[in-house]
């Protein structure tokens, strides 16, 4: 269901296959729509309800190249203000079969901010431009059938300066090739 204001459309993934669209909205509340190509239209196959009152919570969504698995990241959350959160998802037909812990960040750090899962849907990574005022970092985590672990050490931005280190994600289809956004970051490396 469609809320005012949501902002739907600020975070789209589409899998690489093409048979699957997910969707996340900008403002609190926003939920997350899963949509599933039939020859020439969409349909909506799934709603995953937003649950950030009080808070912006933007939704950004990654899905893998079969439409099978969802990352949804969140760079806010209720009980602590800016402290984001990802949630990832089994999907089947666009039906969620399995839903692993949510991992969260830390108060301020607007963890989940920007997310990234490969082809075949076992890594995935995330940023948090806002840790340690604006330093930065991103985390990957590969995924079992049981659970989720953090892949490698922790990468950080450039310490003591405003680097947003995080700003936007990128993994390669193998996972194990990772590219980094920081957009304060003024010099040309």
């Amino acid at each position: 269901m469609l809320v005012a204001n949501e902002q739907m459309g600020w975070s789209v993934s589409l899998s690489g296959d093409g048979e699957y669209l997910a969707t996340g909205g900008k403002n609190a509340d926003s939920d997350v729509l899963i949509y599933k190509k039939s020859s020439t239209t969409w349909s909506l196959v799934n709603t995953i309800s937003g649950n950030m009152t009080n808070h912006p919570g933007a939704a950004k969504v990654s899905l893998n190249n079969d439409g099978s698995m969802l990352a949804v990241g969140r760079n806010n959350d209720n009980a602590s203000p800016y402290k984001g959160n990802l949630k990832i998802y089994k999907l089947n037909g666009g039906t969620i079969t399995k839903t692993y812990d949510t991992i969260a960040g830390e108060s301020g750090d607007l963890f989940g901010s920007s997310v990234d899962i490969n082809s075949i849907g076992n890594r995935i990574i995330v940023g948090a431009p806002k840790y340690n005022s604006n330093q930065g970092r991103v985390k990957v985590y590969e995924i079992t059938s049981t659970n989720v672990e953090q892949y490698f050490e922790t990468i950080y931005g450039k310490s003591g300066e405003n680097y947003g280190f995080g700003t936007d994600v990128s993994i390669n289809d193998l996972g194990n090739v990772i590219a980094v956004g920081a957009d304060g970051n003024e010099q040309s490396h």
